[in-house]
């Protein structure tokens, strides 16, 4: 009898301890599990908040007809925006040692012969753009000459070259507006314009292309009036 009770206790014991040892486990996988969900949910507002310091440049510049002179329905990246751009890059790049998984690719075209670059290569000097050198032969260089203008550009010289302005009023039938800033040159970025690493989900690549404002070498034809 007192052999069939002991043996009962055991028993007892040991399922016990089964269910205590299968609890534990439970809980263990659920905390791993929720460790697990919170670092992932982590790692996507970070990408996400990296991503959205370059998304906001992705603005398309939309001019109205003629008949509307210089007025927008959308204006595009100004060229202190192109330039901020290209310093977060470059930073960016820097802080991650020109890590090529890990960098930003800048791209601005103006023509043909005139694309401006911000690549991953460690001997970019801050502060220019490469003109139309490709990734591959940036990446190569051992150091550029910035006084060579035909392969570096300061950015200053770029604002110099892009910024024109005009202070107009706008007049028309349909639209008015008075002491409005318009620029010669705004810089769209395109839908295909960005681009994001397949392995990290990051933005490693930003096109903006060039656009001319609409007769803003014109005199004017009576639809509107400048203050200059």
């Amino acid at each position: 009898m007192d052999n069939s009770i002991k043996a009962l206790y055991i028993a007892a014991g040991m399922l016990l301890g089964v269910m205590i040892l299968g609890v534990w486990v439970y809980l263990f996988r659920q905390g791993a599990s929720l460790g697990q969900n919170y670092e992932a949910d982590r790692n996507t507002e970070r990408i996400q908040a990296f991503n959205s310091q370059f998304e906001k440049y992705t603005v398309i510049t939309s001019q109205r007809n003629a008949d509307y002179g210089y007025s927008f329905e959308e204006k595009g990246n100004i060229p202190s925006d192109v330039i901020t751009c290209a310093n977060l890059a470059y930073n960016i790049n820097r802080k991650n040692d020109f890590d090529e998984n890990n960098c930003v690719e800048i791209c601005v075209n103006v023509s043909p012969s005139k694309i401006y670059y911000i690549h991953s290569a460690q001997a970019q000097p801050q502060n220019y753009f490469l003109i139309n050198i490709q990734k591959a032969n940036a990446r190569n260089a051992l150091s550029y000459n910035v006084a060579n203008s035909s392969t570096c550009m300061g950015f200053y010289e770029f604002m110099k070259e892009y910024n024109n302005v005009k202070i107009v009023n706008i007049s028309s039938t349909q639209y008015s507006s008075s002491a409005e800033i318009i620029y010669e040159y705004y810089f769209d970025v395109l839908p295909d314009g960005i681009h994001y690493n397949q392995d990290t989900g990051k933005v490693d690549e930003l096109i903006f292309t060039a656009v001319k404002t609409n007769r803003f070498d014109d005199n004017g034809n009576g639809a509107w009036s400048e203050n200059l």
